[in-house]
């Protein structure tokens, strides 16, 4: 094999298995003649549709985006379930610091997660109910509407619990536009000729 022997030749090696191909901007036409040229090179390379590429844990594709949304959801209500069998201040510590908008940041400035307001409010709306249910930080039920959960996502130091809300406090599009200024210096020297959306 061509590649992996000038790889080879340099001290490097491609595990096939740990490799995937994503196809992008190509015809049905011309992607199984670009499959079949390097699964002849890497028997073992997959090749995910568009909807499961990501790259560190960030998705690379527009409608990537809520589905790790809702498997974020998913992780959170599987973590909550155990909550109750520990102590209220642990438990407040968690969700506020492990499990609430801290566990979104990454996510939401390395993604357009502003697009998906569907599951913003899905993920809003698990981290409200499992306060509630956990019944030991709080002694009300906060409604979707309630002024009570209005109240507790706001900051600590404005008198809330700092259960931030990803939706009612709209940090989707200032994380996504904070991360990408702050990055457009270094794409324009990688890729003088691309022009990032909001430049």
């Amino acid at each position: 094999m061509l590649y992996n022997h000038s790889l080879s030749s340099s001290g490097l090696e491609i595990i096939n298995f740990n490799c995937e191909l994503l196809l992008i901007n190509h015809t049905d036409i011309k992607k199984p003649q670009t499959s079949k040229l390097f699964q002849d090179q890497f028997p073992s390379l997959s090749i995910p549709d568009p909807i499961h590429w990501q790259l560190l844990g960030s998705p690379l594709h527009q409608e990537s985006a809520p589905l790790h949304f809702k498997t974020k959801t998913k992780v959170l209500d599987s973590i909550t379930e155990n909550l109750e069998l520990i102590e209220p201040h642990q438990v407040f510590f968690i969700l506020k610091n492990c499990l609430s908008i801290s566990k979104l940041t990454y996510l939401l400035r390395s993604a357009p997660c502003f697009k998906c307001k569907e599951e913003l409010d899905a993920f809003d709306t698990a981290i409200r109910i499992n306060t509630a249910n956990t019944g030991k930080i709080c002694n009300v039920t906060f409604g979707k509407d309630s002024c009570c959960w209005s109240q507790a996502s706001l900051p600590i130091q404005h008198g809330g619990l700092g259960l931030r809300s990803a939706t009612e406090s709209d940090l989707s599009l200032p994380c996504f536009l904070s991360l990408s200024l702050a990055c457009q210096g270094l794409v324009n020297r990688l890729l003088p000729s691309l022009t990032l959306p909001h430049a």
